[in-house]
């Protein structure tokens, strides 16, 4: 699941019941009593206002029923979350301050304790034309941050002994901000590079508080700092070997990466792309390659197999595709065979 051969880790479940006990007396006293392997696979947690407690692995989901046992199918002993309950779970998100938690509000979004972020649905509030936040909220989805160290074992056999400029592709719970935090871990610890991490949500380092609560190794983390903001001040205040960031793509932030490229930073950074046809068809990810600041676009495979790279493409190869208009609507792409480069050797493979 995770990508990497690895012996049951009760770590996951540690960090399953830390996001639990942050979810409301109600709810977590039913979540902390499902089972083991459940509560190790569980990716999000879906709350919505009087519809069932669902519980994502993966490619399966279940519902939980008051004793916590965890079913594949529906049935009247199941929980559904009352008005009471989503109440409850989101002023326990909010740390009972839902007042010093609207910027984050207003984005969709409360960063957990431990990294684990709880999506906001509910009735938008307006103020002169600007959205200040969001009332009667209607569903929380909680995705549960997990550490897997190791899992870019992979992602530094492909790049070689010279660390290059590149994006991490993939869709929502593919593992693209696990497989950022153990990169920064290992350049930072084990390579002795100077790394600044740019954590706008707070997802990468877990930070709440000021307190860091994933391991990040030696790292400089600009926590709830705007990506554009963040890179800036890191270039100018830190001197960075290495840039790491999640979800990149606006225009500002393509401006501050081609800034940071002639600082001499090596920029790391995720997008939601799944394939490279994908990526030949979005705004976001063309501005990116074309700030000449990565050098090759590393592809992850889904959420049943977290944090797996399935391909790396030279960026410059994927813009000869696009000046050339070979990939077009019409086009059919085999994304089950893409191109990768390692150690300067292309060769073909299957998926």
């Amino acid at each position: 699941m995770y990508g990497i051969n690895k012996k049951y880790d009760e770590s996951f479940v540690r960090r399953f019941d830390m996001c639990a006990c942050g979810l409301g007396r109600s709810l977590s006293r039913i979540l902390l009593n499902v089972p083991e392997d459940v509560r190790y696979r569980t990716q999000e947690i879906q709350i919505r206002r009087g519809k069932p407690l669902v519980l994502y692995c993966g490619d399966e989901s279940f519902f939980v029923k008051d004793s916590g046992a965890a079913v594949k199918y529906a049935s009247d002993d199941i929980v559904r979350i009352s008005e009471e309950d989503i109440d409850e779970c989101f002023q326990s998100i909010c740390r009972y301050s839902v007042y010093t938690r609207q910027d984050e509000i207003k984005n969709g979004f409360v960063t957990m304790k431990g990294g684990h972020r709880a999506g906001i649905c509910g009735t938008a509030v307006y103020e002169n034309n600007s959205m200040t936040g969001v009332r009667n909220i209607s569903s929380i989805n909680v995705r549960i941050s997990k550490e897997v160290r190791g899992i870019s074992r992979e992602f530094f056999r492909l790049a070689g002994s010279t660390l290059k400029g590149t994006l991490i592709c993939g869709v929502p719970c593919s593992g693209k901000t696990t497989l950022l935090r153990d990169i920064a871990r290992v350049i930072s610890l084990e390579k002795g590079l100077k790394v600044s991490i740019i954590d706008e949500r707070g997802e990468l380092g877990g930070g709440l508080g000021g307190e860091l609560c994933n391991d990040t190794g030696f790292c400089d983390v600009f926590s709830g700092y705007r990506k554009a903001d963040g890179m800036m001040q890191a270039v100018r205040c830190m001197s960075p070997d290495v840039i790491i960031c999640d979800e990149i793509g606006s225009e500002e932030e393509a401006y501050c990466v081609s800034e940071a490229l002639n600082s001499g930073v090596t920029v790391i950074a995720s997008v939601h792309c799944s394939d490279v046809k994908e990526f030949l068809k979005k705004p976001q990810t063309l501005r990116l390659a074309n700030t000449s600041a990565f050098e090759c676009a590393v592809f992850l495979s889904d959420r049943r197999h977290i944090g797996k790279i399935c391909s790396t493409v030279k960026i410059k190869e994927l813009m000869n595709c696009e000046n050339n208009r070979l990939y077009t609507d019409n086009t059919e792409y085999d994304s089950g065979r893409l191109l990768y480069v390692a150690e300067g050797k292309e060769k073909n493979t299957a998926v």
